[in-house]
């Protein structure tokens, strides 16, 4: 059995995010918003690793982005008044999502870019803040390295019986949080046609064996 605290491989990938204006924009398409390059945040003496990682912190307090401000204020700091306005913002600027991933432990630290101009799909719970979400984009799931999907921990326990299932399939729907930056999401992974939320060991293995390096 694998132990459940040892050394985070996850720190040796490093994943980019842009968020950007598309050709749909009311004004400045193309103009990057948001450009972020990090890994998991994990303690240096390891953490458990059956456990979902925290979200991917995209910027401090006090540094949102253009896009942030203008949906909040506007271009005159004309602070929207309702919900509603604040979305009509949003969609305006037509806002597209990529990431790539590097794997770090590679003499030349190859980078295979992971998802391509993800479109803005919703708004959490019918509420521009905190959240906002962007479409689900299938992510490789071709078997690229040999792993034995039981027993290697890429699986999951149904409820009823407590069998292990295989994830076979896998996705990106990025929740990303407009008050604090929080990006949670990223890598999903398929469980008899529900998609949940994956451990850092399942993410490493993810990453390890299924993405085209």
């Amino acid at each position: 059995m694998p132990d459940s605290r040892a050394p985070n491989l996850i720190q040796g990938y490093t994943f980019t995010i842009e968020i950007v204006r598309g050709p749909d924009a009311a004004a400045l398409p193309g103009k990057v918003e948001i450009e972020w390059t990090g890994s998991y945040e994990v303690d240096h003496l390891g953490v458990p690793t059956d456990q979902v990682p925290r979200p991917l912190s995209l910027w401090q307090a006090g540094q949102e982005p253009d896009a942030v401000r203008f949906v909040r204020e506007g271009e005159h700091g004309d602070r929207a008044q309702d919900d509603a306005a604040q979305f009509r913002r949003l969609e305006s600027l037509d806002l597209l999502f990529s990431v790539w991933v590097t794997d770090c432990g590679t003499e030349m630290g190859k980078t295979v870019r992971l998802v391509e101009d993800a479109r803005l799909d919703c708004v959490a719970e019918d509420d521009l803040l905190p959240e906002i979400v962007f479409e689900d984009i299938p992510l490789p799931e071709v078997l690229h390295a040999p792993l034995d999907l039981r027993h290697d921990a890429i699986c999951d326990l149904e409820d009823d019986d407590a069998h292990t299932i295989p994830m076979t399939r896998f996705t990106c729907r990025p929740w990303l949080d407009l008050r604090t930056g929080e990006l949670a999401r990223l890598i999903r992974g398929d469980v008899t046609d529900d998609y949940r939320d994956m451990t850092i060991r399942q993410i490493v293995l993810y990453l390890e064996h299924f993405v085209p390096w």
